[in-house]
Formats: C-alpha cells, structure tokens, sequence
C-alpha cells in the first residue's frame, strides 16, 4: 500500500511540473532592395531573409521599417513600411512606392527589418525584434521622357505623311504613302502594330518590302498585323504604307479631303513574355485634297 502511495505521489509531482519549453533557434536577418534606384514614381521590392542555423522558418511575423534622409539633410526617423508580414520559404517582403510615399530626387531610404517568432511552439526566433543591417534606396532624378507629349510608358504611335501629289485633279491616277511610326517610351516587349488604308484607296505594298506584314479581314475590312518585335527605350519603327487609286472624274470632287490612313494601334508588353497591352488609336492625318482649275 505504501509503495502504491509513493508512486501516485510521484505522478502528481511530475504532472505539476511545466514542461521546459525548447530553447529558441538561433537566426540571423538580412535585407535587400531590388533595385536599388528608382526615380520619384518608381517603386521597389524590399525583402527580408530570415536564416535558422537548421531548418526553414513556418511561422513567426517580420516587419520592414524605413527612413528617408532628404537631400536637405532633414528625415522623416524610422517609419513603419509593413508589418506582421508572413514568412515564407524564410522570406518576407514589401514594396516601397514612390507615388505613394513623398521623396525627392537626391533622397536616400534606408530600410531594416524585424522578425520575431509567435507563441504555440514557434521557437525560431532572433533576439527580440532583431533589427537586421541597413539597405538603401536612391532616389534618382526623372529622366526625359522619351516620347511626345512627356509620355514615359508604353510605345507612342503616330501617322505621317502623305508623301505624292497633294492637290491631284479629279481622274487622277496616282500612288501615295503614308508612314506608320511606333515608339518605344521605355523599353518594351513582343511589339505588333495593326490597321490599314482608307475605303477609297487600298494597299499596294510595305516598304521595307521585307516587314513582317499579315492580312487578314475583321468586320469586312481588310487589317494588316505588323509584326515589329522587341524595342528599347526612344527606338523607333517605321512602315511605309503604299496605297494607290483613281480619283472620280466629276466635278463634285472639287475640295474634297480624301483620307489615305485608317485607324492604327500597337499592342506591347513591358516585360519579356509578360501581359500586353493596347495602345490609343492613331489619329486621321494622311489626306489629299482633290483641286479644280
């Protein structure tokens, strides 16, 4: 009986006694900026990478803080970018917005990080928050932009021309072009432009006669897919679109405006394999207008 009681006893001690929680895993953090230049309207990824000495990190919460030093000396002091951000395969990240965030050419941002491990069996963990090293961002002045009209994206595309006879007479016989300009206003992806000519007179033929043209027809109109390729920022393309007609021998022709070009866009992607998207149309400047003696 009394070995019985001694054994309970024991029993009770243990139960009541925690269980020593297991000691945290040692880790160290670093930070990154990517790129580490962007003008005031780019922006950044900042990411943080938590090492354990064995293992991966599956759970705990990182936060990225930053400072921004002004070309006038003055700072903002540390700022809260992101917080109670997941880890994931021992990273974490955030994105610094310059057309959110106030900063000025001539700008430095520096950015560190935190990460600390939650409770419920967590134990990776750096000393407290564990501040990481410094990363810096310079913010850079706008450079020029590349296209007409300030435009700083995407391609610009412009109808030019006619190059032939302007004023023809009514039952003119004749042969115009107009030229088809793309623009690349930052560097660009899978370029294509389509369109084609005005009703009254149809193509001829492209110049350079070795472009990669397609025909094909949509909505009863004939449509011509020009394949450009990939152009690097302020790289222009240029088609020449020969079109040819006879003009109506009446005198009702007199003054009229005839429109050589039909509507044009470019399709692009800002990175290789990426999305593509459409540009605005062209606008109707290529014309002649028919003259009477």
């Amino acid at each position: 009986m009394r070995r019985h009681v001694v054994s309970l006893l024991a029993l009770c001690i243990a139960s009541a006694t925690p269980a020593l929680a297991a000691a945290p895993v040692p880790t160290s953090l670093s930070i990154a900026v990517n790129p580490t230049s962007i003008t005031q309207i780019g922006s950044a990824v900042v990411t943080a990478t938590v090492t354990p000495n064995t293992g991966t990190i599956d759970c705990g919460k990182g936060q990225i803080q930053y400072n921004i030093l002004h070309i006038d000396t003055t700072s903002t002091g540390w700022l809260q970018l992101a917080n109670n951000l997941s880890v994931v395969a021992n990273q974490f990240s955030a994105i610094f917005d310059g057309t959110l965030i106030f900063v000025t050419p001539g700008d430095r941002v520096s950015f560190r990080a935190g990460y600390e491990s939650t409770a419920g069996g967590c134990n990776f963990q750096n000393d407290a928050i564990g501040q990481s090293p410094t990363a810096d961002l310079l913010i850079d002045a706008s450079a020029a932009a590349a296209c007409p009209n300030g435009q700083i994206t995407g391609v610009h595309i412009i109808i030019e021309g006619p190059n032939g006879v302007g004023a023809p007479p009514p039952g003119y016989a004749g042969t115009w072009s107009f030229d088809v300009k793309v623009q690349a206003c930052e560097d660009v992806f899978d370029v294509t432009a389509q369109g084609g000519a005005n009703g009254w007179a149809p193509v001829k033929f492209f110049t350079p006669a070795s472009a990669a043209v397609q025909q094909f027809v949509k909505n009863k109109n004939t449509v011509y897919l020009w394949t450009i390729g990939n152009l690097t920022q302020g790289q222009t393309a240029t088609l020449t679109v020969n079109v040819g007609a006879t003009i109506k021998n009446s005198p009702n022709e007199c003054g009229k405006v005839k429109l050589l070009n039909g509507d044009w866009s470019a399709m692009y992607a800002t990175v290789a394999g990426g999305a593509r998207t459409k540009s605005d149309y062209t606008n109707y400047t290529s014309t002649i207008t028919v003259s009477c003696p």
